[in-house]
């Protein structure tokens, strides 16, 4: 009888393995799967800039449905693998290896953080991966390699824009600046001086911050001593909190900044403090047909006020997912495709790569009012 029942057992047992084995291999077995076309993403999903990397991953999101709804990439579902670093060097580095050596992905969204981009940078050039970066905007991203993209604007454009409106519109002829320590605050920073003295302004003093600073009480202590015309912030972490502060110190003068500026934390962080200050961005106006069309579906989905950062990141994936259509596994047809994309006209305007896979897009002023970022009116 103990030899009949473990005879059972082991026949239970066997069975259970192999309803396991065949479960496990469904996918490769199943006459109706269909293996996706896979890409990766690097975000910052966790811990700073979060609210950025989570605007990024909407309109990745949105794409892939709409890719998805029409086809998918030649009959192929498109898929898209995310990894978290956590706007750390190291983490993106890791999260690169991960996507590249286990999921053998060939494209990338992302890093969201400039000094992330030129971490992953050298790999991704010797791998042949490609990187198109949506938000990245130091200046060293445009000699960081041949399979390194954006489509956003350069951050020396930013910092060159808002230096002429305020020494020409507001005025200014003395400044001091507040920088995040990362490449992206101290390239801003170097642009907005250069082009800040070159039109004959004065430059006071430039004081840096680190990624983990809560405090500026020090740094903004020695501006208040500079007494100068304008505060000029970059950095997009914690950069609500210094302004709070700065306001909370008794410092009146007018903060003006890139377009790191624009960040959900922003409006948490510094809640009415927050109030007038002035950016340079992208142009783009929520009013457009097909801004407008977007956004409305971008609401319905997350109730929310569509941003630019979203709005280009769809953009993003769209081109990328045109030319897996026509290119397939053939990254250098794909990189290929990028180099001679010229006025695609997408949610977030005309989109024409350079040869360093660089764009160029139109600027705008805009400000905070009523606790919203709006264009700016005197």
């Amino acid at each position: 009888m103990v030899w009949l029942k473990l005879s059972a057992i082991a026949i239970v047992a066997a069975a259970v393995f192999i309803i396991a084995a065949v479960a496990i291999s469904l996918p490769a077995n199943n006459k109706n799967y269909i293996e996706p076309a896979t890409i990766g993403a690097i975000q910052p999903l966790t811990k700073s800039t979060v609210a950025v990397g989570e605007q990024v991953r909407e309109g990745i999101d949105i794409a892939v449905d709409d890719v998805n709804a029409e086809g998918g990439i030649n009959g192929r579902p498109l898929k898209v693998i995310y990894e978290d670093d956590q706007c750390d060097s190291k983490t993106a580095v890791t999260a690169f290896e991960k996507l590249t050596s286990v999921e053998k992905v060939k494209i990338i969204i992302g890093p969201t953080c400039s000094s992330n981009v030129l971490a992953v940078a050298p790999s991704a050039n010797e791998k042949k991966v490609i990187i198109l970066t949506t938000v990245a905007s130091t200046p060293k991203v445009t000699q960081a390699g041949d399979y390194v993209f954006r489509n956003t604007p350069s951050g020396e454009a930013y910092s060159n824009y808002i230096a002429e409106f305020a020494y020409y519109n507001l005025s200014a002829l003395t400044a001091s600046a507040l920088y995040l320590n990362l490449d992206n605050g101290v390239d801003f920073k170097d642009a907005f001086i250069k082009r800040f003295e070159g039109l004959g302004g004065s430059v006071l003093g430039a004081e840096a911050y680190e990624p983990t600073t809560t405090d500026f009480r020090s740094q903004l202590a020695k501006i208040k001593g500079q007494n100068p015309d304008v505060i000029f912030i970059a950095g997009q972490i914690n950069h609500g909190i210094a302004i709070k502060q700065a306001r909370e110190l008794g410092l009146t003068q007018r903060i003006i900044g890139p377009t790191t500026i624009e960040s959900p934390d922003l409006i948490a962080q510094a809640g009415t403090a927050a109030e007038g200050v002035i950016y340079s961005a992208p142009k783009f106006d929520l009013n457009d047909s097909v801004v407008k069309s977007f956004g409305e579906k971008y609401k319905s989905k997350y109730n929310k006020t569509l941003g630019f950062r979203t709005a280009i990141s769809y953009d993003a994936v769209m081109i990328v997912a045109s030319l897996l259509i026509k290119c397939g596994e053939d990254v250098e047809c794909t990189k290929r495709g990028l180099y001679e994309t010229q006025n695609y006209s997408g949610v977030s305007g005309i989109t024409s790569f350079d040869k360093n896979g660089d764009v160029d897009k139109p600027l705008m002023i805009k400000t905070v009012r009523n606790g919203k970022f709006v264009p700016y009116e005197r």
